[in-house]
């Protein structure tokens, strides 16, 4: 029935035992006296029964000193003897934790591949006539004048556009195909063209060279065909006649003219002369009238 105060723990005892209650009747009161011990390093805990440092298990920790081991978080893992316990950070899909990084924040994308580029939504496919490489952040475009399908990988990937029939493929693009050449469409060279054949530039065939025209009526089907010579010689004949028959008639004709032209020219002279005769009988008659009177009167 006897009471016993709380005892100041006391390190009396021997073996780093102490006891919380003076007066105490049993071994089993007694316990590890922690003051009176070495304090174990982290990663370790103090085992009561023995009173020497035991590791910590996997996913669990401690600090130096501790007394226990603490089990490491839900997301968090450890190994043996471990002084913290590693995050197990989850990142989003398409992302990864860098090496030494614990916080979700810096949770980065994995590198893009070859075709596409990384945008804050994730990796992203590369648009028709541009390229990328492995871990781009943008993609290339093309050359200007070539084009190239979406998800393109590579400069090589960026083509001229196919060719028209006429023209051939060149490294600075379409070409037009010479004369006497020619191709067809999406064309990387052009043909000549055959023997006996021709073409214009530009053009998608060749044609055949026409033949020589020639001046022998024999074989040039442009000249009509020679008359035979007997009826030539009638035509000739009749055209002869035909210009006698004109002549003579042109020549009756400048005879009647002459004629006439001759009558009217005689028909004036003749006035003329006898105009003048009778205009000097006229004059010696007047003159002889004249003397006659100068006469009597003398």
């Amino acid at each position: 029935g006897a009471f016993f105060p709380e005892a100041v723990v006391s390190t009396q005892s021997t073996g780093g035992y102490t006891t919380n209650y003076a007066g105490s009747t049993s071994q089993d009161d007694c316990v590890l006296d922690a003051d009176a011990l070495p304090a174990c390093q982290g990663g370790y805990y103090l085992e009561k029964s023995s009173g020497s440092c035991e590791i910590c298990p996997a996913n669990t920790y401690s600090t130096a000193g501790s007394l226990y081991c603490t089990d490491c978080p839900e997301n968090g893992s450890s190994d043996a003897g471990a002084t913290e316990c590693a995050l197990q950070v989850v990142c989003p899909e398409g992302m990864y934790l860098p090496v030494g990084s614990t916080n979700v924040l810096e949770c980065t994308y994995e590198d893009c591949e070859a075709g596409s580029y990384l945008t804050e939504d994730g990796c992203q496919e590369c648009g028709e006539n541009t390229y990328s490489l492995e871990a781009a952040m943008e993609c290339t475009p093309c050359p200007e004048g070539k084009n190239a399908p979406a998800g393109s990988t590579s400069p090589d990937d960026c083509q001229y556009a196919p060719c028209e029939a006429g023209f051939y493929m060149t490294e600075d693009g379409c070409q037009e195909c010479g004369a006497n050449s020619y191709s067809s469409a999406s064309a990387i060279e052009c043909l000549p063209c055959p023997e006996g054949t021709e073409s214009q530039a530009g053009a998608n065939s060749c044609s055949a060279i026409p033949a020589p025209k020639t001046t022998d009526p024999q074989f040039d089907t442009t000249v009509p065909p020679p008359v035979p010579p007997t009826e030539k010689g009638e035509e000739d004949e009749g055209k002869e006649e035909g210009d006698e028959e004109d002549g003579q008639e042109d020549g009756e004709e400048e005879g009647e003219e002459g004629q006439e032209d001759g009558g009217e020219e005689g028909q004036e002279d003749g006035g003329e002369e006898e105009g003048q005769e009778d205009g000097g009988e006229e004059e010696g008659q007047e003159e002889g009238q004249g003397d006659g009177d100068e006469g009597g009167e003398g």
